[in-house]
């Protein structure tokens, strides 16, 4: 396995491989700062990943994973994670100790409730929950956290305007000024909805 050097830091790129199964050597390149492991077709991921302790940017898109191993966690320098296109519906419980987690990209899986300890993730900065079946109230919660903690999220979607929609009235009743709640109402119905969308909207009351 060739690793090589780009932009100064030691990376491996195994994607579009057809890997079921990622060789037992990989995980002993500790000096390892970036791993790309995208569109194959892995299942799992052994517990031995923590072995890379130099990891910084580990991609996982476009694979058959249904879990990660809490082992993960363990790779206290990792700053970028994206696992989008996979089957996830669950997060390792200690995903809280990622503190130097940056970015989080968990599009098109299979969340039905936002994951446990991102909250305590108080480094992030971007997060990417598109194309997950998130209910009103989830997503409501995304909304929440992201007053709190300060980091951007990402809601995009196949279905731009739909997913803009939910977005947007997240926000809307998390409002409590009165002018600027009825500003977004306002965009929501004249921009960027029709049918379903403006019949919700009827419905809601202000705070």
């Amino acid at each position: 396995m060739l690793i090589k050097i780009q932009f100064g830091k030691r990376v491996l790129d195994l994607s579009g491989k057809s890997l079921s199964k990622v060789p037992a050597a990989q995980w002993e390149l500790t000096e390892l700062e970036e791993l790309h492991l995208s569109n194959n077709y892995l299942k799992e991921l052994p517990a031995s990943i923590n072995k890379l302790r130099n990891l910084r940017w580990l991609s996982l898109d476009g694979n058959q994973l249904r879990e990660l191993p809490h082992s993960i966690c363990e790779l206290s320098n990792l700053t970028v994670l994206s696992v989008d296109n996979n089957q996830l519906s669950v997060l390792p419980s200690n995903i809280k100790h990622l503190k130097n987690l940056r970015v989080l990209y968990l599009d098109n899986n299979q969340f039905t409730t936002f994951p446990d300890g991102i909250g305590e993730l108080k480094g992030l900065r971007l997060l990417s929950v598109a194309g997950n079946p998130l209910t009103l109230e989830e997503m409501r919660k995304v909304v929440k956290l992201q007053n709190k903690i300060g980091f951007l999220t990402d809601v995009k979607g196949k279905d731009m305007k739909y997913s803009l929609f939910v977005f947007m009235l997240c926000i809307v009743n998390e409002i409590t000024n009165v002018l600027l709640y009825d500003l977004l109402v306002y965009l929501l119905e004249e921009v960027y909805l029709t049918g379903f969308a403006k019949r919700y909207l009827q419905n809601l009351t202000c705070h």
